[in-house]
This record gives structure tokens, C-alpha cells and sequence, in this order.
């Protein structure tokens, strides 16, 4: 019995107490995404984040119409940016690797509510030759934006916009 005893307390002197003890945790698995990120553009040399950005996709006649958004957090005054365009196209999966490009000219006016707006709309950024691309697997796309963009409509004021950012395309 004393023989039983001298073990059983060995075992429990000899175990070390520091080791941690592996417990079973799940595998983290890659899914997609379902909401969109942040989209940080450089505006003029400056970054400028929006906290919030949105795609907007529907079909249309054997095109696919999108909307893309990008909103500043509820502050005053709140930065935003509204890109209405349409691609070639009647599949929502043909969205990546595709670019559209605008140029403006005097005979093709800029629709008064796209582009960027800054300082709750007080700056605006009228589109004047800019592009964007769409990278990635539909819905989870990234979105590269490059080009210049009028201030205030003003062609003497032109600013240049860049960025790239994650967007989940949701269909309308």
C-alpha cells in the first residue's frame, strides 16, 4: 500500500504544471466575405478613408449595371464618393477583370451626382478621365480607381484620385 502511495505522489510531484495542455480548437476556415471594407483613395497626395463602401449590381439587356459607393463614418461634415456604370456583359461573374473608362469631352456633361465629394459636399470632384478595374472572384472584387477629377467642375483645379480597395458585389 505504502508502495501505491510512493507512486501515486510521485506522479503528481513529477507532472509539470507549466506545460499548458493543448485543447481542441477549430480550424479557422477562409470564407467569403459578406460585407465590403474600408476604401482608402489618395486624393490630391492626400488619403482620404471611407469607412463604408457598397456594389450595387443588376442586369440589364444584356449588360450588367453597377453603382458603387463609398461613404465617409456618420460625422459632420461626411466625405462620399457615387460611380454609376455599365459593362459589358449579362453575368455578374464577368465583372472581374473588366475596366470601364470615362473621358470627359464638351459634348458628354457629367452627370451632377457622381464622382467624389468631400467636406459633406462642399469640395466637389467632377469625373474628368478616370478608370476602374475590377479584380478578384464575384461577388468578393477589388476595385482599383486611377485618374483625374475637376475641383468644383473647375478644369484649371484637377486632382489626381488613385486607390484600391475590396468591395462584395451584392445584386440588386
Amino acid at each position: 500500500m505504502s508502495l501505491l502511495f510512493l507512486l501515486c505522489f510521485v506522479g503528481v510531484m513529477g507532472c509539470d504544471k507549466s506545460t499548458p495542455v493543448a485543447a481542441t480548437q477549430p480550424v479557422a476556415t477562409s470564407q467569403p466575405a459578406t460585407q465590403s471594407g474600408p476604401a482608402t483613395l489618395v486624393i490630391g497626395g492626400e488619403p482620404s478613408e471611407f469607412a463604408f463602401t457598397q456594389l450595387t449590381v443588376s442586369r440589364e439587356a444584356g449588360a450588367i449595371h453597377l453603382i458603387l459607393i463609398g461613404k465617409d463614418r456618420p460625422a459632420d461634415p461626411q466625405s462620399s464618393f457615387y460611380f454609376d456604370l455599365t459593362l459589358d456583359g449579362d453575368d455578374p461573374e464577368a465583372i472581374a477583370g473588366q475596366s470601364w473608362a470615362f473621358k470627359s469631352t464638351e459634348f458628354t456633361p457629367t452627370d451632377a451626382s457622381v464622382g467624389i465629394f468631400l467636406a459633406g459636399g462642399a469640395i466637389k470632384l467632377v469625373p474628368d478621365a478616370f478608370t476602374l478595374t475590377f479584380g478578384g472572384d464575384y461577388p468578393n472584387l477589388t476595385v482599383t480607381l486611377t485618374g483625374e477629377f475637376l475641383r468644383d467642375g473647375d478644369e484649371v483645379k484637377r486632382i489626381k484620385a488613385s486607390g484600391t480597395f475590396d468591395v462584395v458585389g451584392r445584386e440588386k
